[in-house]
């Protein structure tokens, strides 16, 4: 739906509300004028309203509206969901409550419809290239969305042969993406991640998804691949293609390149850990086993080193175990070695802070007496 029939698909629309009992409103085509797809978000509309317009023109001296600059498009026009913009144009004073399910049909179809034409190109992302893409402030859905810091990353930047494949609208901005791991010949197709607006309608997904995995087999010339989505996409697949497996081909072990120390790390779906012995990645979570580093976090940190220190001691502690405490009275965390639960306070003192009450059985603050 491109910006050159998108004033025709809306009259289409107009012909098949009729038909529903559905009312549009009059003369909409000259109330919200210039609507095109924005170029900086290719998943909304752009428009701008006639009276937003003429108060333009009377307010604004020697204003001149030009649709086509950015600038203007981004100052002064409207952006909005498609469902939205639809909805927009539906005389709702005119239309029957019976006809609202059909409305939502209408919402939902041109939503579709207006997403499922964005342009798109496929795109591969090599080594710090990979932390750039992560670190775009779009709108990706999920824990490692747009915006995180590009350190989180580092470790797919260095890993060998490991990629990250998207498609990306006219403006570079990425509307799928998923990790692409290979060994000596051998392709590995990792979850996908899409922006919120495809991400919320599945069958939407399932086409992106789809589109994806066949621009992956194009460009490395094959007719199948293990995928792990592929029983989302399976009316999409072929006979051929539903027989790939949908984990990793266990010779597929990717290594991490160099002898690096990171500080931070992301949320990783299928290779569950990385092994600080060899810098091999591993399937297996190796949870509690500190010769791994566990990716399960999602705010960048190592989980098997997510640790917290008692202040008296030193000791560490997992933030999970009873054995660490926070005390609201010393404003730190504590391990039940060191402190004691003194019910006066109905809290956590540290231990040399505290005496026996014999009379009552319990530990008081030494503070507390007289």
């Amino acid at each position: 739906m491109s910006k050159t029939n998108l004033a025709e698909t809306l009259q289409n629309y107009e012909i098949t509300c009729k038909t529903l009992g559905i009312s549009m409103r009059k003369k909409w085509n000259k109330e919200y004028l210039f609507a095109r797809r924005m170029k900086s978000n290719s998943t909304k509309i752009s428009f701008i309203s006639k009276s937003k317009l003429e108060g333009l023109k009377e307010n604004v001296k020697d204003f001149v509206l030009n649709d086509l600059c950015e600038q203007q498009r981004a100052k002064y026009f409207k952006a909005v969901k498609p469902a939205r913009f639809i909805e927009g144009l539906i005389d709702t004073d005119l239309t029957s409550i019976a006809s609202e399910s059909a409305i939502e049909v209408i919402k939902t179809t041109f939503n579709r419809q207006f997403l499922e034409t964005i342009s798109s190109k496929f795109t591969v992302y090599e080594g710090n290239d990979i932390c750039s893409a992560y670190n775009e402030a779009n709108a990706i859905v999920g824990c490692m969305g747009g915006g995180k810091p590009s350190e989180w990353f580092k470790v797919y930047a260095d890993t060998k042969d490991l990629k990250l494949v998207a498609l990306t609208d006219d403006n570079g901005c990425i509307l799928i993406r998923a990790l692409l791991w290979e060994q000596k010949g051998k392709y590995f197709l990792d979850n996908t991640y899409e922006q919120g607006a495809i991400n919320g309608d599945v069958k939407l997904r399932k086409h992106y998804q789809y589109k994806l995995y066949a621009a992956v087999l194009k460009h490395l010339n094959k007719r199948k691949l293990d995928c792990k989505f592929l029983g989302y996409i399976d009316a999409y697949l072929t006979p051929s293609q539903k027989a790939a497996a949908s984990e990793p081909d266990r010779e597929i072990n990717p290594i991490l390149e160099g002898d690096k120390e990171y500080d931070y790390f992301p949320y990783s779906d299928t290779f569950r850990s990385i092994c600080k012995l060899d810098n091999s990645w591993c399937r297996a979570k190796n949870e509690g086993n500190t010769d791994y580093i566990l990716l399960e976090g999602q705010s960048g940190e190592d989980m098997n080193n997510n640790l917290t220190t008692c202040f008296c001691c030193d000791g560490q502690f997992s933030a999970e175990d009873d054995e660490i405490v926070w005390s609201n009275f010393h404003e730190e965390y504590m391990c039940t070695d060191c402190c004691i639960y003194c019910e006066d306070r109905e809290e956590y003192i540290m231990s040399d802070d505290t005496s026996y009450d014999s009379w009552r059985n319990v530990y008081v603050y030494s503070g507390d007496i007289e």
